[in-house]
Parts: structure tokens; sequence; C-alpha cells
């Protein structure tokens, strides 16, 4: 009788080291999956970041020929 005991109560033991694996590997998928997202979304925001210092560096360049354009209808020059 003893032995029976011993034997269900290591083998609800193991279900539950199993269970606890089992969690421990849910919260490690979440965690990865956190970071994933986190990483697309520093991505994206490198992109737009990059799109904007682009869009600035055309619209300095616009500016810089519209000044050397008045520049050159200045009399004198």
């Amino acid at each position: 009788m003893v032995l029976l005991a011993t034997g269900y109560w290591l083998l609800a033991t193991g279900y539950w080291l199993l269970a606890a694996c089992y969690w421990l590997l849910a919260i490690g998928y979440w965690l990865l999956a956190i970071g994933y997202w986190l990483l697309a979304t520093g991505n994206w925001l490198l992109a737009a970041c990059n799109w904007l210092l682009a869009a600035c560096y055309w619209l300095l360049a616009i500016g810089n020929w519209l000044l050397h354009l008045f520049t050159q209808m200045m009399p004198g020059h």
C-alpha cells in the first residue's frame, strides 16, 4: 500500500513538473513574441525616420536649387 501511494505521489510530482515546464515554455514563447513585436516596431520606426530624413534632404536640395535660381536672377550676377 505504501509503495502504491509512493508511486502515485511520484506520478503526480512528474505531472506537476511537466506542467511547470509547459508553463515556462509558454512564458518563453510569449516573451519571444514580445521581442519580435518590439523588433518589428523598432524597424518600422527606423524606416519612418529614414523616410523623414530623406524628405528633409529633398526639401533642402529643392531649397538650395531655388536659392541658386533666385541668386542667378539678381541684378549684377
